[in-house]
């Protein structure tokens, strides 16, 4: 079964309650609320809560997601009156954690705090922050700090991580923080994906609560979902406003492009990493939706509330005033609850109550509600005996098929191309994974990040870290939604027969003879055994690739390479901007390009590469050696009458066919355009030259030989032979090649 149909099937199942009783207190709880900026304030309500506060036993966290204390932010001292009143309004939320040394409470801005999107914006949002940091001082309440777009960690618990980010900056109109005037550690999309997806893949043994403002999955107004009343108010021009709002938008609607960019962003990031609660406000309403392994929730409806559109994916979907929490277990099992305000100075009552991720101590096959991914090792609790699935008999290898869906009849042959076909469909032998003895012991603690690639990460005893990754893609998931179950999803799948199922062996065995950094896969299937925790419905039998993942150093390892730290690329150029004595090694990211060009890899933009630093000695600043990562794109055929059509210049123009000649260089190299006029706009002709002769001096014919000879032995004949010959053929016309590409 797919990963999709099992979190389908999961969420399908929820119930509002857990399957096992939950008979211990929460360990810790979040209060989430948000929209109190306009209209009067609701004291009572803000009593109210304080007073269910107070009777907490444990430790609890209140966050505010925004539009905080008026229509247009908060005013300078120098409008004494508004000034006054809205910073009253700031003391009264301040005050629900006043005298309850339990709880602290945090503060997110909206898009009204940066002045309601105005041009005043970042003077606002600057100026709030620096009143709330007055009133609670040394805490850090405000997030993410200066304006900037985060995102900023906070762990309130020793099981409860906040990752902050600042939604509006994302669809702000005017000023935002900006180099060199600011310290923001991002301060682009890409800094702000990297950063993000490092701290979801450093978050181990913790819940990760995503915050923001802007709701990425919304039933809401601002989602797009008008009320009939919008569109006979009046008739026929409200449903044009309504259909502005829907399809073009102001800065605050879902459909404008800056919260597009943020919803894509997001949505990215999240579909690779199952388990994350992501809480926003915004909407006016209470909504919970799950969505491809994660939750949207949205909690803005403290103050007033609006519409909400039908959305039967919802668990929760409601036009109330009230809040929202997040309650954390000791054993990972995670739970939310809905309250309504019902009027006066009542407490608000429940409306909903649900167990989002159940916990890996609860061993109950039968449950349909999906494991905690985040906590994995049952903190804690003594694990109580239950029913579990058989361990497969551990085979020491077995026979696999790599891609038998990638069959093809004569006229799919004509259309799409042979491709590689024959190889994904020759049954090859191929050794199983031993995860107690492999590397001394191999333990899954997440899933990878790669969109496409089915990919777990693995941590040894010893706390070096790799990566299983999958032979077969997935690039289907760069369709949107709607898209998937369309025709156009098998179509898009079978152009994953365009690439060889094992080019990273011979890949990284050429590699081996230069000096150039890479991971080092090797073939395994993994077993079909308890010993992949929660992760053993959806990669059991699974064939991949396990290598090294190239990190920092740890207290007992060295960084990969040896280096003293590793980068991504985005924090590479900051790195090379802050400081001018930071530098690439050029010559060497010239052999890599050279490299990447022998073997027709046209996959190399900024997303694959990391960056090993090293002290440059005597001299000052650190000088960055590249990682290529991902070969996916290696030695691809597009032999297909539609494919060979989309592989000319004119055409598509970041792919190549893996021939004995080079062809379109341009089009070879296109995705790593920029990163080649960022980083080797010094290099001469010679240089490029001198690379080229390293790679013909280094990778003799044996040595291609032996790099070929890593192919499954099955694969020798069909294809194994092919690559060889056209790699020596491409080597020795090489310098030409990257002549070309000088020019």
């Amino acid at each position: 079964m797919t990963l999709r149909f099992l979190t389908a099937l999961a969420f399908l199942g929820l119930a509002t309650t857990s399957v096992s009783a939950q008979t211990a207190p929460p360990a810790h709880t979040v209060f989430l609320l948000g929209n109190t900026a306009e209209g009067d304030l609701p004291t009572a309500r803000l009593q109210a809560l304080h007073q269910t506060l107070a009777q907490q036993t444990r430790p609890f966290t209140v966050v505010h997601l925004g539009d905080i204390v008026a229509n247009e932010g908060l005013a300078a001292k120098k409008d004494t009156a508004l000034s006054q009143a809205e910073r009253g309004r700031a003391d009264a939320l301040i005050a629900l954690v006043k005298g309850l040394p339990l709880g602290k409470i945090y503060f997110l801005p909206g898009d009204k705090d940066w002045a309601n999107s105005g041009r005043a914006g970042l003077k606002a949002v600057r100026r709030l922050e620096k009143y709330i940091e007055q009133q609670l001082p040394g805490q850090n309440a405000f997030l993410p700090t200066g304006g900037c777009p985060g995102p900023e960690v906070v762990d309130v618990a020793p099981l409860v991580r906040l990752v902050a980010i600042n939604s509006p900056w994302f669809t702000h109109p005017y000023d935002r923080p900006e180099a060199p005037d600011t310290d923001c550690k991002a301060l682009s999309k890409e800094e702000f994906r990297e950063q993000l997806q490092d701290i979801i893949d450093d978050t181990r043994g913790k819940n990760l609560l995503l915050l923001g403002h802007h709701p990425v999955v919304t039933n809401g107004v601002y989602g797009g979902h008008e009320p009939l009343s919008r569109h006979l108010s009046p008739p026929v021009l409200g449903t044009l406003y309504a259909a502005y709002r829907q399809n073009v938008g102001t800065p605050r609607d879902l459909a404008s492009p800056g919260y597009q960019a943020l919803r894509k962003e997001l949505l990215n990031t999240l579909q690779s990493n199952p388990g994350v609660v992501y809480a926003a406000a915004h909407d006016f309403s209470l909504q919970l939706t799950p969505v491809q392994g994660n939750y949207h929730l949205v909690a803005g409806s403290f103050a007033r509330s609006q519409h909400v559109g039908v959305n039967s994916s919802s668990l929760y979907n409601e036009r109330q005033e009230g809040y929202a929490t997040l309650e954390y277990f000791a054993d990972g099992t995670v739970k939310s609850h809905f309250y309504a305000f019902a009027g006066g100075d009542q407490p608000a009552q429940e409306t909903y109550a649900g167990t989002l991720f159940r916990s890996p101590c609860n061993a109950d096959t039968a449950s349909r509600l999906p494991i905690n991914l985040f906590i994995l090792d049952c903190p804690g609790v003594t694990q109580t005996p239950a029913e579990r699935r058989p361990n497969a008999p551990l085979q020491a290898a077995t026979v696999v098929v790599p891609g038998p869906e990638y069959k093809a009849g004569a006229g799919k042959r004509l259309f799409i191309g042979p491709l590689y076909r024959t190889s994904w469909l020759e049954p090859v032998r191929v050794p199983t994974l031993n995860l107690k003895t492999e590397k001394g012991g191999l333990r899954p603690f997440g899933r990878g990040g790669g969109r496409q690639t089915t990919s777990l990460k693995l941590i040894a005893a010893d706390s070096s870290e790799y990566v299983f990754r999958s032979v077969d893609k997935d690039v289907t998931t760069i369709l949107p939604p709607e898209l998937r179950n369309s025709f156009v999803a098998p179509i898009l799948k079978d152009i994953t027969a365009t690439a060889n199922p094992y080019s990273a062996l011979p890949i990284s065995a050429l590699l081996d003879h230069t000096d150039i950094l890479h991971a080092r896969p090797r073939l395994f299937r993994l077993p079909d055994s308890d010993q992949l925790g929660p992760y053993r419905p959806d990669y059991a039998g699974l064939l991949g690739t396990l290598e090294d993942r190239p990190g920092d150093p740890k207290p007992n390892l060295p960084g990969f390479g040896q280096s003293a730290e590793v980068r991504r690329s985005y924090s590479l150029f900051r790195q090379l901007y802050k400081d001018h004595d930071n530098r690439v090694d050029a010559p060497n990211l010239a052999r890599a390009r050279a490299f990447d060009m022998l073997v027709a890899d046209f996959g190399k933009h900024e997303d694959n590469w990391k960056w090993a630093g090293y002290d440059q000695g005597k001299h000052k600043g650190t000088i960055y050696r590249p990682i290529p990562r991902d070969r996916d794109q290696s030695f691809t055929l597009w032999n297909g009458l539609l494919t060979y059509l989309a592989n000319r210049e004119w055409a598509v123009p970041s792919i190549e066919d893996f021939q004995a000649e080079f062809h379109d260089i341009k089009s070879l190299n296109w995705p790593a355009r920029h990163l080649d006029r960022f980083l080797l706009q010094r290099l001469t002709r010679q240089d490029w030259q001198d690379a080229a002769t390293y790679l013909q001096q280094q990778l003799t014919p044996a040595v291609i030989d032996e790099a070929t000879a890593q192919l499954p032995a099955e694969i020798q004949p069909i294809s194994g032979q092919d690559i060889n010959r056209k790699l020596k053929a491409r080597l020795q016309a090489l310098p030409r090649a990257v002549d070309r590409y000088y020019r």
